[in-house]
């Protein structure tokens, strides 16, 4: 039976039954998919000793590689008995990964309003800025302990969630967490920098391109 859960949040001990994981990041790779995934990743593996299989369909983006275990990043699948979808709207969002769900526990946690819950237990709340936000929130009621690791993969998340905290779902709870997770480790200088700011000499050519073709109309308004 599928479920959407928004009155409580994922019990941390009720993963403990399962001894083969995998969390699954969504097809084009974004800061959020990947900084949710990569702090659930040290959670489970710092919390229940269990090192889960990270997959997405599409390699991570370089900038992204400076956060601690995105090299372990596969598309290879294996078989599961429990696959946690971190920040995928819909299942369609997982790509082209060769997965089955069919015989084990599924649980999505996400921020993106959803036409149907594909998991079983769909932790979904569409009123937060970031799903890292929603990791924080379910690490602080488990009390679970944030490493610096932890701290930077949910910072960036929440980074480029807000557009550098420039977006209209920056709010007090954004800058509040932000500022917990750099006490517990996270540069928010040294991830601006190599996340926000380096670009590739592909995407420079591209932007030269877009910009030389740009016209005026309406009387040069």
């Amino acid at each position: 039976m599928k479920t959407k859960i928004n009155d409580k949040f994922l019990d941390f001990n009720s993963l403990k039954k399962y001894s083969k994981m995998a969390i699954v990041l969504h097809t084009r790779p974004d800061g959020d998919t990947i900084g949710s995934g990569l702090a659930l990743y040290h959670a489970i593996k710092n919390t229940h000793g269990v090192e889960a299989d990270l997959l997405c369909d599409q390699e991570i983006p370089n900038k992204y590689r400076i956060l601690v275990g995105s090299e372990k990043i596969t598309k290879t699948c294996g078989m599961y008995e429990l696959v946690i979808f971190t920040d995928c709207g819909d299942y369609n969002r997982i790509g082209e990964l060769e997965l089955s769900t069919s015989k084990c526990h599924t649980i999505s946690i996400d921020h993106h309003k959803q036409r149907e819950f594909f998991a079983k237990e769909n932790y979904v709340y569409p009123a937060e800025a970031a799903t890292c936000i929603i990791m924080y929130d379910i690490f602080e009621r488990n009390n679970i302990e944030i490493t610096k690791e932890m701290a930077e993969a949910m910072y960036t998340g929440i980074l480029t969630d807000t557009g550098a905290f420039g977006h209209s779902n920056t709010d007090q709870k954004v800058l509040n967490i932000a500022g917990n997770l750099a006490k517990m480790g996270a540069d928010p200088h040294y991830l601006s920098k190599n996340i926000l700011k380096v670009t590739t000499y592909n995407k420079l050519q591209f932007m030269g391109e877009v910009f030389s073709k740009i016209k005026l109309h309406h009387e040069n308004r």
